[in-house]
């Protein structure tokens, strides 16, 4: 089978790998643009890119997808297949070219946590389980029909960095699978169940921001589910502070939420409105991560004062 793959960032690179090792003839990848970065204006490629580069395969960085020149390039490489995984919406004109479909590879149990960001979403929203789906690309996000599904545990100490990195190499896998039995006529797609489907929305700069009135476990919840980027942040003395670890204090002492009540040379615990939590790694805005003791090392904390807003 012939095959074309589109992705960017390295959530991606592990399943292109497999593709390129595997039996399947690899005609092209598409990525996003490159960016001109700094004062220099270095170019910038995607992850995605920069891996189809090192192995010498045809990279299309089309500005748009809908771009005349780009579709007559895909038409005549003539793919069985288009493999996307963490890419742009197809417009119709794309998912029109190959001759067997389009597969997506997307970060949960779907019809749950459709949208862009379901491994965010699903530690934020305190889940214990999550998973991988291949499935048939319709014209309307995520709805397509299921190939092949499997289940991933979030552990305790999982954040967006560490379960992405681990989905990412069983994804790869499953959407080879997902290729192999494909090529072998053994895999019937099914429909989803779209009245249990929920959302999983790109996340905004609100959804990062750490209210403290909020209880300790959603908070915690937060900043597992945005470490390390974007990071959950709050405000100190009129210094943005990202908190990228944390841990729970249960307590039925009630302070104002936001409040410091207790801080030493090595700890630093925030009461929440239910419980408190204890701040572990911190990074000031423009500056480099810290645990807290070394944070506590260049500035004036004291029992009472205030985080937020």
């Amino acid at each position: 089978m012939n095959i074309i793959f589109m992705g960017n960032p390295e959530f991606a690179v592990p399943s292109l790998k497999n593709i390129v090792e595997s039996e399947y003839a690899l005609l092209a990848v598409v990525s996003n643009p490159s960016k001109l970065i700094g004062r220099n204006k270095t170019e910038k490629i995607t992850k995605v890119g920069e891996f189809a580069k090192s192995q010498s395969i045809p990279l299309f960085k089309p500005q748009t997808l809908d771009d005349p020149e780009f579709l007559k390039g895909m038409k005549t490489l003539n793919p069985d297949y288009f493999l996307v995984v963490a890419f742009k919406i197809l417009p119709a004109s794309l998912l029109n070219i190959p001759q067997k479909g389009s597969i997506n590879l997307h970060a949960s149990l779907l019809p749950h946590y459709r949208g862009a960001a379901p491994i965010q979403r699903a530690i934020m929203n305190g889940e214990r389980e999550t998973g991988l789906t291949t499935f048939i690309i319709r014209r309307l996000v995520d709805t397509g029909s299921i190939l092949m599904q499997m289940t991933v545990p979030i552990n305790d100490s999982d954040t967006f960095g560490t379960l992405s990195e681990k989905m990412s190499k069983k994804g790869a896998d499953l959407l080879l699978k997902t290729l192999n039995r494909l090529r072998d006529n053994s895999l019937f797609p099914q429909e989803q169940d779209h009245s249990n489907a929920t959302s999983a929305p790109k996340i905004k700069e609100s959804d990062s921001c750490i209210d403290w009135g909020q209880p300790a476990e959603i908070i915690h919840n937060q900043i597992r589910g945005l470490a390390p980027k974007p990071g959950a942040f709050t405000y100190f003395n009129g210094m943005r502070l990202k908190i990228l670890r944390s841990s729970v204090n249960q307590s039925n002492e009630k302070q104002n939420p936001g409040s410091v009540v207790f801080c030493d040379k090595k700890l630093l615990i925030i009461q929440t409105g239910d419980g408190h939590i204890e701040l572990l790694t911190i990074q000031r805005e423009g500056k480099k991560t810290m645990e807290t003791p070394d944070f506590l090392n260049g500035v004036d904390i004291n029992i009472g004062d205030t985080f937020g807003d």
